[in-house]
């Protein structure tokens, strides 16, 4: 946040939202406002949002996950860790995604442009029981929804997510950045859009 308020947002305050599954201290609030002028939100996202649903099978859940760690699936064990969208995702992780994905459109052709797939690939388990991550699946949804020119890659901006970085390279920007450019993946992320 201190990166990009002394960066970007100091001179345009776009607004923060925080999301969290508890109550945020007192202290985060103070040391969070004391950073911007813009204006910020707080959010508690309820028990039912957050938590593994109650109709999961937790054993079959616990079985799957312990075998992403055992076969050394980095985040493998983690409950929480999620991309926004993905490039380059571990085949294991994703097994019966894309023949869900598959199913679903063979089977509502006319309902592909609405929600219904997010619902169809929940009512599957698949992203509990294999693992999905959010990410491949917002991916495909843009790939499938979305025309080339609603998909923009803000490469003004600049993103460290092990192991992807993104670096502004020649622009304005890039003097501002504490980043090297010659790490960035800022040509893959645009040839990504590219082919859409």
């Amino acid at each position: 946040m201190r990166q990009l308020e002394d960066r970007f947002n100091r001179n345009y305050n776009y607004p923060y939202v925080f999301l969290n599954n508890e109550p945020f201290t007192k202290e985060f609030i103070n040391f969070t406002k004391a950073m911007t002028k813009a204006k910020i939100e707080y959010g508690l996202v309820p028990k039912e949002y957050w938590d593994i649903p109650n109709d999961i099978d937790l054993e079959l859940f616990n079985k799957n996950k312990d075998e992403m760690v055992k076969i050394g699936l980095p985040r493998g064990g983690s409950l929480s860790y999620r991309f926004t969208l993905v490039l380059y995702e571990e085949m294991i992780t994703i097994p019966t995604l894309w023949d869900t994905v598959k199913n679903f459109i063979r089977t509502f052709p006319h309902s592909i442009e609405n929600d219904s797939i997010i619902e169809f690939i929940t009512d599957d388990n698949g992203e509990t029981y294999n693992l999905w991550g959010d990410a491949p699946i917002h991916t495909i949804a843009a790939a499938l929804f979305l025309k080339k020119h609603q998909v923009h890659f803000f490469e003004e901006i600049g993103y460290h997510h092990r192991p992807f970085l993104n670096c502004p390279k020649g622009n304005k920007f890039q003097h501002k950045c504490l980043c090297n450019p010659d790490d960035s993946m800022g040509e893959y992320f645009i040839h990504s859009i590219n082919v859409l």
